[in-house]
């Protein structure tokens, strides 16, 4: 079986063939770096992406964004988004704080990619 792919491992975008038997890969043709190897061999059995997403602290209507430390299968992107929607952590959270260490059991991390600071109560304005 022969799998085409457009490889996104580098800025070049290389037409990848994948040819497969068997569930594991034979060989990769199209690929002008090792990353293009790389990525259709990935590619081709378990696909993986990076989770960008949002999540609101708790007591805070505003959401702040978060990103895993490595890319989690594809199949679970949904499942891994809904389930940021089920927590909600306690501010102030910044920049690089681990939100979630193992969200799913994917082995990945969820990150906070900005910092979020609790909006100020009223009388502390005045």
């Amino acid at each position: 079986m022969e799998q085409c792919m457009l490889c996104i491992g580098c800025p070049l975008g290389c037409r990848l063939s994948v040819s497969m038997e068997g569930g594991k890969v034979i060989q990769v043709s199209g690929n002008t770096c090792k990353r293009g190897e790389t990525y259709a061999k990935q590619e081709a059995i378990q696909p993986r992406r990076m989770l960008t997403g949002n999540m609101r602290a708790a007591g805070c209507s505003r959401p702040f964004s978060v990103i895993t430390d490595k890319p989690v299968p594809k199949e679970m992107l949904l499942l891994c988004a809904a389930e940021l929607k089920r927590h909600a952590p306690q501010p102030p959270i910044h920049f690089g704080d681990v939100i979630m260490q193992d969200i799913l059991k994917t082995g990945c991390r969820v990150i906070a990619t900005q910092d979020y600071l609790p909006p100020r109560k009223q009388n502390e304005l005045r």
